[in-house]
């Protein structure tokens, strides 16, 4: 791990950050529209913030399916911040939100939600984060709903693979810059 990124996250955020960016690496290794997960990386932002990233390329060409998929994977950190923390930080989830909540977008647009969609099976009651009120003026409740619903996906697939993820995840703790060979001996898991 890189000694500034250790400096500057400290325990339990190393912790935290590996458990997020374990759970979106496993969803998109599992996921059949990404073609590939490149490995994940330290990067230092321009205001001089720095955050770590899974980087994965989808399968061309994008479809509703692909779509879907990437809402999952964007819940995924999210969602393995619960699992091993009990929370998830907002603030450190802004993209996510904005990547689900885009998703969720072009699905909801496309007439097809009632009659074909995942998020179908949405338990109502099930303990998923209220989406809604990380948004100035709220969602509308179809996007909100493939919120919810992608992120129940998510965590169904790292309880699902509890043991890959956290191997994954102690391998982003000891080095936070992995490829896909590290990646894929830490999982042991075939790239779907």
């Amino acid at each position: 791990m890189p000694q500034e990124f250790e400096t500057a996250h400290g325990g339990e955020a190393t912790s935290v950050t590996a458990a997020h960016e374990a759970g979106h690496a496993l969803v998109a290794w599992l996921s059949p529209a990404i073609e590939t997960v490149r490995g994940t990386c330290w990067v230092r932002q321009p205001d001089g913030d720095s955050r770590v990233q899974v980087i994965s390329m989808p399968r061309e060409p994008v479809t509703w399916y692909s779509v879907w998929e990437i809402a999952a994977i964007s819940a995924a950190g999210m969602a393995a911040e619960v699992i091993t923390h009990a929370r998830f930080e907002t603030k450190g989830c802004k993209g996510d939100l904005k990547a689900m909540r885009e998703a969720a977008i072009n699905l909801t647009g496309n007439g097809k939600t009632a009659a074909i969609g995942p998020w179908s099976l949405l338990q109502r009651g099930a303990a998923i984060p209220p989406f809604e009120r990380y948004f100035e003026g709220g969602l509308p409740l179809n996007v909100a709903d493939v919120m919810r619903a992608s992120y129940l996906q998510a965590h169904r697939v790292i309880l699902r693979h509890r043991g890959p993820y956290e191997r994954l995840r102690t391998a982003l703790i000891v080095k936070i810059d992995l490829s896909t060979e590290e990646m894929a001996e830490a999982l042991r898991l075939p790239k779907a």
